[in-house]
């Protein structure tokens, strides 16, 4: 092995994440699929490194909700559905399935033109972001 190249592991990964305290299981993480989670670590190949992303996605798209509903009520369907869809699969790579399912639906009432309703869909939303959103600033 070449002298000046490390070898990662995980107390050498920067993180946002205290690592100094006990990392939570993932059945505490309100709102995330437990087994969703558990296959990211396979994948990823640590707890700290799932934390880490979910943390992070967390952060990126802390705006997003907001955004999709301005965009909704100024009538932006196509931005709405794009930012909708970009939402609906992140939240389902970290497991966030009910604000995945939520979003899905909203995309697929624009595709429909059943806008009617989207309000009450759109607090959904929210309430969905919510859970996942505290359980991150609390536990992370």
């Amino acid at each position: 092995m070449d002298k000046n190249v490390k070898q990662e592991d995980d107390e050498q990964v920067p993180s946002t994440i205290n690592e100094t305290i006990a990392l939570p299981d993932y059945e505490l993480l309100r709102g995330f699929d437990e087994e969703r989670l558990e296959t990211l670590e396979m994948m990823l190949g640590s707890q700290i490194r799932v934390l880490q992303l979910v943390k992070k996605l967390i952060i990126d798209f802390s705006t997003a909700v907001i955004e999709i509903q301005s965009l909704l009520k100024a009538q932006d369907f196509t931005t709405a559905s794009r930012k909708l869809h970009t939402l609906k699969g992140c939240s389902a790579d970290i497991g966030a399935n009910d604000v995945s399912t939520v979003a899905y639906e909203i995309e697929d009432m624009i595709k429909r033109g059943d806008v009617n309703d989207i309000n009450q869909k759109i607090m959904q939303l929210f309430e969905a972001w919510e859970v996942i959103d505290n359980t991150v600033k609390t536990l992370l």
